[in-house]
């Protein structure tokens, strides 16, 4: 199991690398950083980020926040008749950062804790406090990022198919 969220995947088209690159540049707007209002509907395109040559980093455009929101690296090139994307997602360096500090943090109270119980005569009922903290962090972690992944696998496999 992946203690960080990430993710590679591979998607396959007919399109040549050329369409594939153009189709994913007019679903891409430049990456703005910090957002005043929230994106209305329609107004927006749906992705945000840079396109290249043969590569793209990426991410998808929300209404809302979220930490753990997949920034997507694809890198395209062809392959026997065909146009192969292969897509990275991952979290942001912001979040990766906050996560090693979390559970580098987490894991020495943890470890102090047991310490504590085995030979120091400690209540062992401490010991679930930094335990309920760590699945806090996987859960905010698999439920803020995995269905983002997903939405944004979905948005990019209907532009490769128009």
């Amino acid at each position: 199991m992946k203690i960080i969220p990430y993710e590679k995947t591979t998607l396959t088209t007919h399109l040549s690398k050329q369409e594939v690159i153009d189709l994913v540049q007019s679903n891409t707007e430049p990456l703005q950083i910090f957002r005043i209002l929230p994106p209305k509907q329609g107004e927006h395109k749906t992705f945000q980020g840079t396109v290249h040559n043969n590569h793209f980093q990426i991410q998808r455009v929300i209404r809302y926040r979220n930490s753990f929101l997949p920034q997507i690296q694809g890198f395209i090139r062809e392959n026997l008749g065909n146009t192969e994307i292969q897509l990275i997602f991952k979290l942001n360096i912001f979040a990766r950062i906050f996560l090693i500090f979390w559970f580098t943090g987490i894991g020495l109270i943890l470890a102090a804790m047991i310490y504590g119980a085995l030979f120091l005569d400690t209540d062992p009922i401490f010991i679930l406090a930094p335990l309920g903290f760590l699945l806090f962090a996987v859960l905010l972690m698999v439920f803020g990022f995995n269905p983002e992944k997903e939405k944004a696998r979905k948005e990019l496999m209907a532009i490769l198919k128009n």
